[in-house]
């Protein structure tokens, strides 16, 4: 058994683009068209890992401004 394995990516491979330069907060939550009824056996185990990063043409050059883990159902503020 595998355990922190990688199954949905929801975003684009290098995420969606937001706007941070107007200082303003910004919230964007969208879990449209996920299907995974009856593909897990305990939902319980699984987590949503939601990251904030500078734009980058490859993933390797990606600079992680902050990074958040959150079961599901779980309400979770950013640091």
């Amino acid at each position: 058994m595998h355990q922190h394995v990688l199954r949905h990516v929801i975003s684009g491979n290098l995420g969606d683009d937001i706007d941070l330069s107007s200082g303003e907060k910004y919230t964007k939550v969208s879990f449209k068209n996920v299907d995974i009824a009856g593909k897990y056996k305990n939902k319980n185990n699984l987590h949503v890992i939601a990251f904030v990063n500078q734009d980058a043409t490859a993933a390797k050059d990606l600079n992680i401004l902050n990074v958040q883990e959150a079961g599901i159902n779980e309400t979770k503020k950013w640091d």
